[in-house]
């Protein structure tokens, strides 16, 4: 590998690297919540979800470190991937939010318009 392209995968990574102990501090506190869930019963069912994400921070993290390190861009995609997965969950979690809470407004919004019918 020439020394320009080495340079640029170093340059490229350097804000991910720079960024690692916050994702793996991320991590550990995603990692953490994710067991605080699985101690209740409800939060089993979905406590995998947060353990994933942290996991993903940890690779990511770890990757980036690599890519500027040894100016590999095979690590330096595979951090952006990581990042990227993260991403995705994270989005479909409030795309999820969103639309649960809709639905409980509009029961809330309705059951309300119906309690003022039969009460009166």
């Amino acid at each position: 590998m020439n020394d320009s392209r080495e340079n640029l995968i170093r340059e490229l990574s350097a804000p991910l690297r720079e960024a690692a102990g916050w994702m793996r501090f991320l991590g550990v506190v995603a990692i953490l919540y994710g067991i605080a869930l699985g101690l209740t019963i409800i939060g089993l069912i979905v406590a995998w979800i947060p353990i994933w994400i942290g996991v993903l921070l940890f690779q990511s993290a770890g990757a980036a470190e690599r890519a500027e390190r040894q100016a590999e861009q095979e690590s330096l995609i595979r951090s952006l991937g990581k990042l990227r997965l993260c991403f995705a969950i994270l989005g479909g979690l409030v795309i999820l939010g969103v639309l649960v809470f809709s639905v409980f407004l509009v029961a809330y919004l309705t059951g309300g318009a119906l309690a003022g019918r039969v009460a009166a």
